[in-house]
């Protein structure tokens, strides 16, 4: 039984009107979180952008004088050797640059920024379906809250962190077999360019994903502390909707019972942008 709502709706004075009418007010969709999302992606393409300027002055317009260079060496294993570690000591340096341009603090002030922008679209999303029942705002300041927002802070540290350091790694890969299987200098930059743009469409993966994990955590967090043990499945109706994720359309599923969707609640697995609507059938039944 949703105890906790049956409080608030006792205390509101609604339960004579609903228990006359027998019938529970349709509660509104949520909305998916795709505001912060882009908030939090722009972010952190503003954090990965020097990476692609540093490789950019460091390391692509010395491409053509590294071949030369190396080319005049009258031996192939040597000129292997010679330009792969010359290409080792310019990634050296700009990993050591782009530590001293993007400050670790940054990194942990755009996730700590993300947590709390999440955390207060859903507050406003929880509280908006359960005005038109109750007229006032169910949740606010929850020390669980608060905790899970530092999981968050911490787990998105380490992913954005992986991104220009798997970025570096990969252009490095990327030139050295380049110069060896004997293409010009141009080929490499425009290879360097594509995986900068696989960095980026990484960087969209991510902010899409994490916010909407953390979306459908604070969810679950939220509906069982007022005492909402089961949920509606309810997608964002559009093109955009997997096929398995529209088959759950309108099913209910129990939080912590045996009820459960295969993949995960809404917003858990990857990049779904499905919500709970919370299933009051239990509060109907109890008055």
């Amino acid at each position: 039984m949703a105890a906790r709502l049956l409080e608030l709706v006792t205390a509101q004075n609604v339960v004579r009107g609903l228990r006359r009418r027998k019938k529970l007010p349709r509660l509104p969709r949520q909305l998916p979180p795709r505001p912060v999302e882009r908030d939090y992606l722009h972010d952190v393409l503003i954090l990965l952008s020097p990476a692609l300027a540093l490789v950019n002055d460091r390391l692509v317009h010395e491409l053509k004088g590294l071949q030369l260079e190396a080319g005049i060496r009258d031996d192939e294993h040597r000129r292997s050797d010679a330009y792969s570690d010359r290409v080792d000591v310019i990634m050296d340096g700009v990993r050591l640059e782009y530590g001293r341009r993007v400050d670790p603090r940054r990194i942990r002030g755009a996730a700590q920024e993300a947590a709390g922008k999440a955390e207060r679209f859903n507050r406003e999303q929880v509280n908006r379906q359960f005005r038109q029942l109750l007229h006032v705002d169910v949740v606010g300041g929850d020390p669980m809250i608060e905790g899970m927002m530092r999981a968050f802070t911490q787990e998105n540290v380490r992913l954005i962190t992986s991104i220009p350091a798997r970025y570096f790694d990969e252009i490095e890969t990327t030139v050295l077999r380049t110069f060896r299987s004997g293409q010009r200098a141009e080929v490499a930059a425009r290879l360097i360019q594509d995986r900068y743009d696989v960095s980026a469409s990484r960087a969209a993966l991510i902010a899409r994903d994490q916010i909407g994990k953390f979306n459908g955590e604070l969810n679950k967090v939220r509906q069982t502390s007022l005492g909402i043990t089961r949920y509606i499945w309810r997608t964002s109706r559009d093109e955009r909707v997997r096929e398995s994720h529209q088959e759950l359309e309108g099913e209910i599923f129990d939080w912590q019972g045996p009820d459960q969707p295969p993949e995960g609640h809404p917003g858990m697995p990857i990049q779904c942008r499905c919500t709970p609507e919370p299933y009051l059938g239990d509060l109907l039944a109890a008055l």
